[in-house]
């Protein structure tokens, strides 16, 4: 702009064309934003279009075998047969060797203190 008003003033250019050329290059300069906008966005749609063709292209999960199973002989518990846990190697293990049944229709209360593993143990039944 300094130089288009300098070349103004020598009588190079007229104030028209000084503003001819300013409108130019905003145009040009709004144009050009607005064509980077446009291929961030063909980017992102190239993107998004390879993630649902991973999706699309996945092989269907195998189906559940039709065999019905009478409610009657099942009987529903949970059972935990010796288990251990802790959360790295160099850490104590927060449960050991834990065995425990709970039969259908039975409720358990699991107490303890802070950090003891309650939690811990919900998460592993429910895993």
């Amino acid at each position: 702009m300094w130089l288009a008003a300098l070349a103004v003033m020598d009588g190079r250019f007229s104030v028209g064309m000084l503003f001819a050329f300013l409108s130019y290059k905003d145009q040009f300069s709004q144009r050009i934003a607005a064509l980077i906008d446009k291929l961030f966005e063909l980017r992102m749609l190239r993107l998004h279009g390879e993630r649902v063709a991973d999706i699309l292209l996945t092989e269907p999960e195998p189906e559940l075998n039709d065999v019905e199973i009478d409610p009657a002989h099942v009987q529903p518990a949970i059972e935990l047969r010796n288990v251990s846990f802790r959360y790295s190697d160099s850490e104590p293990y927060v449960l050991r060797e834990l065995s425990l049944a709970i039969p259908a229709g039975q409720c358990l209360a699991v107490t303890g203190a802070s950090g003891c593993g309650k939690t811990t143990l919900l998460k592993l039944v429910l895993a």
